[in-house]
């Protein structure tokens, strides 16, 4: 509602600049200065709604905390592309690392129930996923991890779970993430969106190429 009165303020405020120009007089300069005051009391009374969130809230710096320190772009947007056939760029691990380690404490708790629930799973699953990537692969190279090279010949099926349950953690991941920033969005009436969240197909029951790295 407010973008549609901003909107229309600019639009009559244009207009009355172009009256002013083509026809001057005090009827055109009247709208204008109207239209112009109009326009800075919506604005300053926007600025102080959203102050008044900030000072209300305390779970707004908290979440604006989490969007700096756990983005999408990073690791979030890797597993979101990954596609099971490709390693995992390890120099992208570093903030959620740091989120497992820094998040777990009493004063990273929000005080909205939904949020806390959403936070804690995406906590326990960023845990859960990165015990796995260290536990059943191994390093590829000086930045990356794969699923070990000689596992689709020695023992396929191993490969093959290995592989599917990396996906699938990976995949639960990226939704645990953008769930809590899509609720965090709506519940503290912030702007969005966050990230370009693909449309992705589904993977389960494909089996991984032999060709994983």
């Amino acid at each position: 509602m407010r973008k549609l009165a901003k909107l229309v303020l600019v639009l009559a405020l244009c207009t009355a600049a172009v009256w002013c120009l083509k026809s001057p007089g005090w009827g055109p300069v009247t709208t204008f200065l109207t239209s112009l005051a109009m326009l800075i009391i919506l604005l300053i009374a926007e600025a102080r709604s959203e102050a008044r969130v900030s000072e209300t809230n305390p779970d707004l710096p908290l979440f604006e905390a989490f969007l700096r320190e756990l983005p999408y772009r990073g690791i979030i947007q890797h597993l979101d592309d990954y596609g099971g056939n490709a390693t995992i760029d390890v120099r992208k691990l570093g903030k959620l690392n740091e989120f497992t380690v820094l998040w777990i404490n009493a004063q990273h708790e929000f005080r909205d129930r939904d949020l806390e629930k959403k936070r804690r799973r995406l906590l326990a699953v960023a845990t859960e996923f990165l015990d796995f990537l260290y536990d059943k692969t191994e390093m590829s190279s000086d930045v990356a991890r794969k699923v070990p090279g000689k596992l689709p010949t020695q023992d396929p099926e191993l490969f093959y779970s290995v592989s599917q349950n990396l996906l699938k953690l990976g995949d639960e991941l990226v939704k645990c993430h953008q769930d809590l920033v899509r609720t965090g969005l709506n519940k503290l009436n912030l702007p969005g969106p966050t990230g370009a969240q693909k449309t992705k197909q589904k993977r389960e029951g494909v089996r991984p190429s032999n060709g994983f790295c």
